[in-house]
């Protein structure tokens, strides 16, 4: 929907936690999805709460990668990217499928 193209995806383990990443790229910028498995991991110290939608977010910068987190069904899920400003990030993390996708 949002011309977003997936370019690859990788498995990880975080501190004992599985992980999913699936990369995207459109225009030349990137962005990386990532959701961990378990209980939520704790907020960055420097992460900005934002609600976006009724969606409650952190926003944040890592490594010099512009980063957005959110609970979905009680699992954080990570969007970060090169290139990609903190609003491109927030609409991509609070898009709801016309209802399919849950938070």
């Amino acid at each position: 929907e949002f011309g977003w193209r997936a370019t690859g995806q990788r498995a990880d383990d975080l501190e004992g936690r599985d992980t999913r990443t699936v990369a995207y790229e459109k225009d030349g910028a990137r962005v990386a999805y990532t959701i961990v498995a378990g209980d939520a991991l704790d907020d960055p110290d420097d992460a900005r709460a934002v609600t976006r939608d009724g969606v409650e977010l952190r926003e944040f910068s890592s490594d010099g990668r512009t980063a957005v987190t959110w609970l979905r069904d009680g699992r954080t899920c990570v969007l970060s990217g090169e290139g990609v400003d903190e609003d491109t990030l927030t609409k991509l993390a609070v898009w709801k499928g016309a209802g399919a996708v849950s938070f």
